[in-house]
């Protein structure tokens, strides 16, 4: 069977299968890229005078920017995991006679959303594809919560006008080396989209479990905390999506290959 015999449903999962293909280069690229150990946390302490507590502050630090083509490389993943997700819709929108500009897209009113309905013909798909397309937009979820396609979306949307931002994310086992401990109280800070200098944490501990008390970090290349809210991890991230599109929304068009 050549490429032109194909349908939309095929055509797509091929694509996917290259996002995945691409997805895991990427991770040993990244894994070659962190073998150079460019994150790291040191501990600034001093003595609290009134409680004789010691005040530690975990501070990240970053010694080397992620290459040009690694944020390359993370946005043809981006983009073609996005593409996927138009490719099925606009294949199924050929199929039962919906505008030939039907995309997939985000509004940010339920109003918005009504015209865009109307222009696209979006109502002559089968109803499972349409409440599908429902259901990603924001605008119809609690808090306007973000889905993964949504996140997806943002990082795609940027990558239009420069390559996706790759900086330091971390996780650690900070709370769980609390047994035991005695501390004065301690504070988390953010572990997404880090850069040289933030804080990660602070604790004020007795200056005779400093020894015992010795959390871990496991360094990764992450996306921009403001685009993807939700990983420490850009591979996990993108492997999420992949899962998401292959086993949740490829489900919903493949009846109406």
């Amino acid at each position: 069977m050549s490429d032109t015999d194909l349908n939309y449903i095929q055509a797509s999962r091929l694509r996917l299968n290259w996002a995945a293909r691409c997805i895991e280069n990427l991770a040993d690229d990244f894994d070659l890229f962190k073998a150079g150990f460019p994150y790291f946390v040191v501990v600034n302490q001093k003595i609290e005078q009134k409680s004789g507590f010691v005040r530690q502050d975990y501070i990240f630090q970053s010694k080397a920017v992620s290459p040009l083509l690694l944020r390359f490389k993370a946005g043809d993943v981006i983009h073609n995991l996005r593409a996927v997700v138009d490719n099925l819709l606009w294949g199924a929108g050929q199929k039962f006679g919906a505008h030939v500009s039907l995309s997939f897209q985000f509004t940010p009113t339920r109003a918005e959303f009504m015209k865009y309905r109307r222009r696209t013909k979006l109502k002559r798909l089968p109803k499972p594809i349409r409440h599908w397309v429902m259901r990603e937009q924001s605008c119809f979820r609690p808090a306007e919560e973000p889905t993964l396609l949504r996140m997806i979306n943002h990082l795609w949307s940027g990558d239009k006008h420069r390559s996706p931002m790759l900086i330091g994310g971390v996780v650690s086992d900070f709370h769980a080396r609390f047994k035991g401990i005695r501390h004065g109280g301690f504070e988390y800070g953010p572990t997404l989209g880090l850069k040289d200098g933030d804080k990660i944490a602070n604790i004020l501990i007795h200056p005779d479990d400093i020894i015992k008390f010795q959390p871990n970090f496991t360094m990764d290349v992450a996306f921009d905390q403001d685009k993807c809210p939700t990983h420490s991890s850009a591979t996990l991230f993108l492997r999420h999506v992949h899962k998401h599109i292959l086993e949740e929304i490829f489900p919903i068009f493949e009846p109406f290959s």
